[in-house]
């Protein structure tokens, strides 16, 4: 099985994505800025959180993080449909 997936277009592959990382335990994303890494990472969460599983996004964005401080390291979980911090550090 290939260690790195490449996302081509919309949904349809995002359905795929999450069928091949399911049986990972953790998932590394990176890329150039603007590229949709958080996006992304915030949408396979609210997926794998959908379907039961035991989630969490750890997200070290240091320029425009999705949730949380620039630079900070967050915890967030998706609870009840809604993405939330679990903790941060400075």
């Amino acid at each position: 099985m290939p260690s790195s997936i490449k996302l081509h277009t919309g949904r349809d592959d995002i359905a795929s994505m999450v069928a091949f990382l399911k049986p990972y335990r953790r998932i590394f994303l990176w890329g150039a800025m603007g590229s949709g890494k958080s996006t992304l990472a915030v949408e396979l969460l609210h997926l794998f959180r959908a379907q039961q599983k035991n989630c969490l996004l750890l997200e070290l964005d240091t320029g425009t993080p999705p949730f949380g401080v620039p630079g900070a390291i967050t915890v967030a979980n998706v609870i009840n449909g809604q993405l939330l911090w679990e903790s941060m550090l400075p």
